[in-house]
């Protein structure tokens, strides 16, 4: 899955409405954890959009461990639907 389509799920349902910086903190995260991008320090800390920034990185831990609970690709390893091989969660891979 790609950062997009995390947030898509995390975001474009309904839930509490969330601020631009606690999304950004999200994003950061799960930017970090999937494509390797450098998590900026856009916020000075001790202000509220830090905090927001902040408790959008957790939100994003959580949603990265919900999202490789799902399914382990036989091609990279990788635990969650895989786009590049379709692999879907208890598909068998043929590997025996």
């Amino acid at each position: 899955m790609t950062v997009d389509e995390l947030m898509q799920q995390a975001f474009e349902r309904p839930r509490t409405p969330r601020s631009p910086e606690y999304k950004a903190g999200c994003r950061a995260f799960l930017d970090f954890k999937l494509n390797q991008v450098a998590i900026e320090r856009n916020y000075q800390f001790g202000t509220a959009q830090a905090d927001a920034f902040f408790a959008g990185v957790d939100e994003g831990h959580a949603i990265l461990r919900h999202a490789q609970t799902r399914c382990i690709c036989p091609k990279n390893g990788v635990r969650m639907d895989c786009p590049r091989c379709g692999q879907q969660p208890d598909q068998p891979t043929g590997d025996a």
